[in-house]
């Protein structure tokens, strides 16, 4: 088969992916995949990994922060301003862990949420190592679908028999430079999904 389009992210979806990640099994398979990441990625969030909603907290790229500081409101903003000042100031420890703290707090208003991007689920540029993640939640929430997952060296994503694809991280960029590849293309069933899970 090949990729026609992705599978669109509507209100309804975001919401029934978010009410999968309650599942034991999927929320497992997130947690196996983020910590594959990290190990090769980020060794040092292993004692602490950014799980659910929040495993976007785990990737390298300033892609989430130019996210969250374009939704800042202009006060916010400036008193995020205030906060780099005082912090060049030479603060004791405890002064410095105060402003962090209040650093975070102003920006986490602005930290994106699973009802308005699918990305959260998983760090960005993290394709390859979410593949036991995506195909897990495909075949909970379409279970009547035959999946496929699909991989080269550039992308990873599942795919249904009829050319749905889905895809948590290029979700709005149906592309055919990542989604129509030469790859290998692997049938996923609810057993080989549960047994990875």
């Amino acid at each position: 088969m090949t990729p026609k389009q992705c599978i669109p992210m509507t209100p309804d979806l975001l919401q029934r992916i978010e009410d999968a990640f309650e599942l034991p099994f999927v929320a497992n398979a997130q947690r196996l995949d983020l910590t594959e990441w990290c190990e090769s990625n980020r060794s040092d969030l292993l004692n602490d990994l950014p799980l659910g909603s929040r495993a976007w907290q785990a990737t390298t790229s300033d892609y989430w922060h130019t996210y969250i500081d374009s939704r800042m409101s202009d006060e916010d903003n400036q008193v995020i301003c205030e906060i780099i000042d005082r912090l060049e100031d030479n603060p004791t420890p405890e002064q410095e862990d105060a402003l962090h703290q209040r650093w975070a707090e102003i920006e986490s208003a602005y930290e994106p949420t699973p009802s308005e991007r699918p990305d959260v689920w998983l760090p960005r540029h993290a394709c390859h190592y979410f593949l036991r993640t995506q195909a897990t939640l495909a075949l909970t929430l379409w279970p009547d679908r035959k999946w496929y997952a699909v991989a080269n060296e550039d992308h990873t994503f599942v795919v249904d028999e009829d050319g749905e694809v889905f895809d948590l991280l290029l979700h709005n960029d149906f592309s055919t430079q990542y989604h129509h590849m030469n790859g290998s293309m692997m049938p996923l069933s609810h057993k080989a999904s549960a047994e990875a899970a």
